[in-house]
């Protein structure tokens, strides 16, 4: 019992005592699966000691390391350049719990998204979230269900967009409106079956505070009434 710390000595003569007590009045079966609960219950008790200790003197070695030491909203600035990714986005929140903190503590720094960085809607879901109710800047060159899915249910909230056409993308927006939508970049890749496109004129009808439009490889009806808040026009082909 020498190496064994002071106070869990005392515990466990203690018990020893209280074993051999109970020795001379219950089975010793029973008296072992006391012990053995005993036993677990200690070991238990000093596995959360143990946790919270490392968990402290873990937060504090992270905020010894040099980047931690700048003040919050420079960090947030940081953070915010971090680009549209969303596995970085989530890997940063991750990092410690000062970066979580912050993180989460500066909604502009989710609201904007390349849906093609992301594998899980969920995360997407999670990420806009965190944007509250700030307008979003949204990107996506590579379609699927599911990032379609996030596109139609974000659109309310859409202010810049960036995105390739394909007939999936058409016919899940088709009578969708996205109300403060500003600025609308539209490319079609040269290999899907709707080069040269042709924009209906109801998707920019849905648009009544577009200012920026940027076509790429693709062609639109020019109506007076599509375009009555437009302050810039960008036609470009590739072909």
């Amino acid at each position: 019992l020498s190496t064994v710390p002071p106070l869990l000595r005392i515990s466990l003569l203690n018990r020893f005592v209280n074993f051999s007590n109970a020795c001379m009045e219950t089975p010793l079966t029973e008296v072992y699966d006391t012990v053995l609960e005993n036993l677990k219950d200690m070991s238990n008790r000093f596995t959360r000691i143990f946790d919270q200790a490392t968990r402290g003197v873990q937060i504090r070695r992270n905020y010894a390391v040099t980047i931690n030491r700048l003040p919050e909203e420079l960090l947030s600035l940081i953070f915010v350049f971090i680009g549209d990714s969303g596995r970085d986005k989530m890997h940063i929140a991750q990092t410690c719990s000062l970066w979580r903190k912050i993180a989460l503590g500066h909604p502009f720094m989710w609201t904007s998204l390349d849906l093609g960085t992301i594998d899980n809607p969920y995360t997407a879901s999670k990420i806009f979230r965190r944007g509250q109710d700030y307008p979003l800047r949204m990107r996506c060159h590579d379609w699927n269900n599911l990032r379609i899915r996030c596109l139609i249910f974000e659109l309310s909230r859409l202010q810049e967009l960036d995105m390739s056409w394909t007939s999936a993308v058409h016919n899940a927006s088709a009578n969708r409106e996205a109300p403060v939508l500003k600025r609308l970049t539209i490319s079609v890749p040269y290999n899907v079956n709707l080069w040269p496109c042709y924009i209906p004129p109801p998707f920019l009808s849905a648009y009544p505070c577009l200012e920026y439009l940027r076509l790429v490889d693709c062609r639109m009806p020019f109506t007076p009434t599509n375009f009555r808040g437009l302050k810039e026009l960008s036609i470009e082909s590739f072909a």
